[in-house]
């Protein structure tokens, strides 16, 4: 059975003043208070609204192209041409898409709210088995991934981040993480799969331009790692190559 769509406006109780469009699954998401802005949550608390539905029985395309003309004729409230608090001209099916984006203290806020998360054991559990049923991604969505992380630009901040030294404690816990691994069968065979030529001359190319570093110890001193243009003046201190004084 094919979804059938419709256009509505939700008007306040208090004057009957539109103040949102929208467009979606008849006999539901007009009605629906999930996935509202917090502009909308504040409207509907203050002077509480009604549904009217503007267009019904509609296809998705087709309640696309209504929700912009009504827009368009009520006036958005942030262009000053009318009373819609409405971010987007329309048929893009919310503020997120169509190029919109979040002012920066909103951006912030959102970061801050998901930083704070504290996730409870039968939530985490929840999370676990979805990602286990979530299927493997395709070879053109991992090559979209792949050109979006080379393209990445990283903050001052988030690049000093990325420097900043790792804690013992921390340390500790990547230890603990990657012993407590256990790789699929699919992923044991991949990892012993021949690598390609090509891969195979970068990584030559890349031990090549690896600058050498040699082990040294002394009696009293713990054991380090140096490089060769430092070894001749830890020798000349009485430092000795190897691990063991």
């Amino acid at each position: 059975m094919k979804k059938e769509y419709c256009v509505y406006i939700h008007k306040k109780k208090s004057d009957n003043i539109e103040f949102y469009i929208g467009k979606g699954i008849r006999n539901k998401r007009p009605y629906e208070k999930s996935k509202r802005s917090n502009h909308w949550k504040n409207i509907v608390n203050k002077y509480g609204y009604y549904v009217e539905i503007l267009e019904d029985f509609l296809t998705n395309e087709k309640a696309k192209k209504i929700e912009i003309y009504y827009i368009e004729k009520f006036g958005r409230l942030d262009k000053k041409t009318g009373n819609l608090i409405n971010k987007t001209n329309g048929g893009d099916g919310g503020a997120t898409r169509n190029g919109y984006k979040n002012s920066e203290s909103i951006r912030k806020n959102i970061s801050k709210a998901l930083k704070n998360r504290i996730f409870s054991e039968e939530h985490k559990e929840k999370i676990k088995i979805s990602s286990k049923k979530r299927p493997p991604a395709t070879e053109e969505t991992r090559k979209k991934l792949s050109e979006k992380l080379k393209n990445r630009i990283f903050s001052e901040e988030t690049r000093l981040k990325l420097k900043k030294p790792k804690s013992e404690e921390h340390k500790k816990n990547l230890s603990i993480s990657g012993k407590g691994r256990i790789f699929s069968k699919e992923h044991i065979e991949k990892m012993k799969k021949p690598k390609s030529e090509e891969h195979k001359k970068k990584l030559s190319d890349s031990a090549k331009n690896r600058e050498k570093t040699f082990w040294i110890c002394k009696i009293g001193e713990k054991t380090k790692k140096v490089k060769n243009n430092e070894t001749e003046f830890y020798l000349e201190k009485g430092w000795k190559k190897g691990r063991n004084p």
